[in-house]
């Protein structure tokens, strides 16, 4: 609770101190439904924007299933106790800060840094699902929670130069809507196939299935990027 007063203290400091220019209000006359209308015109038709939001569901996937199955994981397939679930813990948000100050340094908005990330993240997943010693499995497991923050670097930063500044918020909020159903998803199979698979299988499953999509949509970006350039516009000679 602290650290969330502390948050809200630093959000008013910024307030204080900052005055960022702001778009225009809408005008007047615009609907909810006119909205998603246009959000989901640009995800269909704005060049590799649907192939972003297809590749960060086939992350999100992987996410999900991590993130439910991690207690499991621990305690249950690797026998450990719920101090080393604690300690997995605080080593997922050490990993984190970590990244992002290595983030802060590199080009997380190029296409070859996302692919990378896509590329950790998978390899996690099929590594979670592999190890067979509990250090193996938190191998796994800091890949995908380290390399998921530099994919969101990735992700939110290709989003801004493909999306009208008008249109921003409405399409962002129908994209990230979009992509944040695979997480309950994976967890609905988690908890759909516990009753008859091994848990690492089910991470197997789901693993396998979003590296297919997420192979397919990155193979789409790399030929969308070769031939229109990152922000749809032909690249320069």
């Amino acid at each position: 609770m602290l650290l969330f007063l502390a948050a809200d203290a630093c959000f008013l400091l910024w307030r204080r101190f900052n005055r960022p220019t702001l778009l225009a209000p809408p005008l007047p006359g615009a609907t909810l439904t006119a909205d998603l209308r246009q959000g989901l015109r640009h995800i269909l038709t704005l060049p590799g924007l649907g192939r972003l939001v297809l590749l960060a569901s086939a992350i999100n996937g992987v996410l999900g299933v991590t993130l439910a199955t991690t207690a499991a994981m621990t305690t249950g397939v690797h026998h450990q106790s719920g101090a080393a679930l604690a300690c997995l813990q605080a080593a997922g948000a050490a990993a984190t800060i970590v990244v992002l100050l290595i983030v802060a340094r590199i080009r997380a908005q190029s296409l070859p840094v996302g692919l990378l990330a896509v590329s950790l993240i998978m390899a996690g997943g099929l590594l979670s699902w592999a190890a067979s010693s509990f250090g193996g499995y938190v191998a796994g497991y800091l890949l995908i929670i380290g390399a998921d923050k530099i994919f969101n670097v990735f992700i939110r930063s290709r989003r801004m130069r493909l999306i009208p500044a008008q249109d921003m918020g409405k399409t962002s909020g129908l994209i990230v809507m979009l992509n944040n159903l695979s997480q309950p998803l994976a967890g609905l199979a988690v908890s759909l196939g516990g009753a008859t698979l091994p848990t690492g299988v089910i991470i197997l499953l789901i693993s396998l299935m979003m590296s297919a999509l997420a192979l397919a949509s990155a193979r789409g970006l790399v030929r969308n990027h070769r031939q229109t350039g990152i922000a749809g516009q032909p690249p320069s000679s």
